[in-house]
């Protein structure tokens, strides 16, 4: 039953970032980047350490070796590269985030997702994880998640007080929030509710944050 949530990860964690789509870009993440943290959620949620680090891995590694996929075009088709060099390069490369990823998935078994706060602290364990990322081995801080919200005006607003990860926080927060009501909806057939208002804060408050800051770099201009 996890499988197909981890799929789901991976593809909405992947369409979470552009992709040229024609002669245009397909740019979904201000929709789907909610989305990813959910199905993780929903995947890993009640496994043990090591199954719940394994999937994420999996997860992890699907969703950024289709990110990456630029890598293969700039290989490939830019540097006349075989195909298999630009595939392996992609692959290979997805490793480093997956790892992230499964060290989320490993953290997040340790708490009790049934919790109200379990989303705010699995919040902070991806936050941290995002952060690390970015500097860990020289760093590789490519698709990090509070990157896929670049067109939500209202959070970007946030960006120069929060930086990329509080905008990862707010994200993750939101998404596993929401895995979490599901998977208590659907299995203990207790309210969900306690989750559902952590996620439904985290969107109206981040929301009205922003737009209190643009407003207020707008006075301040003016």
């Amino acid at each position: 039953m996890s499988l197909p949530w981890v799929v789901g990860y991976g593809v909405a964690t992947a369409l979470s970032f552009p992709h040229a789509w024609g002669e245009d870009a397909l740019d979904l993440g201000w929709a789907l980047a909610w989305v990813g943290p959910a199905c993780l959620a929903v995947a890993i949620s009640g496994c043990s350490a090591g199954r719940a680090a394994a999937l994420a891995f999996a997860g992890g590694w699907l969703a950024h070796s289709l990110v990456f996929h630029w890598i293969y075009i700039a290989a490939v088709r830019y540097g006349g590269a075989h195909p298999a060099i630009g595939v392996v390069a992609a692959v290979g490369l997805a490793l480093y985030p997956a790892v992230f990823v499964a060290l989320f998935g490993w953290g997040w078994s340790r708490l009790d997702w049934t919790r109200w706060w379990a989303p705010l602290g699995g919040a902070a364990l991806w936050t941290a994880l995002d952060h690390a990322r970015s500097f860990v081995l020289t760093g590789f801080p490519w698709a990090l998640l509070g990157y896929a919200q670049h067109e939500n005006p209202a959070l970007v607003a946030l960006a120069p007080w929060t930086g990329v990860y509080g905008l990862s926080f707010v994200t993750a927060a939101v998404g596993l929030a929401a895995g979490c009501a599901l998977l208590v909806w659907r299995g203990a057939g207790a309210s969900p509710r306690p989750l559902l208002r952590v996620a439904i804060a985290g969107v109206v408050g981040s929301h009205l944050l922003g737009g209190a800051a643009t407003l207020l770099h707008r006075d301040a201009a003016g």
